[in-house]
């Protein structure tokens, strides 16, 4: 309630930005964990000599390379912050005497 539409629409905009930030560091830290133990997850689930006989290698090789992260993280940040665009055209396009009558 008086609000300009800008306004309301940068609002959702911002919100969409803070979800995505935050999903995208979550995101980040339970791949950087999950890389980093691995091997103990495979081997919890399936034995060692079955996995070297069939595959034949040991352990699961990985890279950490910087540009794939910094890749990753900002196509996910650009998508979310994004996904928040639409609804905050939408809301920005509302009258709220409009919205409070329905309600």
């Amino acid at each position: 309630m008086g609000a300009r539409p800008r306004q309301v629409a940068s609002v959702f905009c911002y919100q969409g930005m803070f979800i995505g930030l935050v999903g995208t560091l979550l995101g980040l830290a339970l791949a950087v964990i999950l890389l980093h133990y691995r091997q103990e997850i495979v081997t919890s689930f399936v034995d060692q000599r079955l996995i070297s006989k069939f595959y034949k290698f040991y352990a699961f090789p990985v890279q950490y390379r910087l540009p794939d992260f910094v890749r990753i993280v900002g196509f996910t940040f650009l998508i979310s912050t994004l996904a928040g665009v639409l609804p905050a055209w939408w809301a920005a396009r509302l009258k709220p005497a409009e919205c409070l009558r329905f309600e």
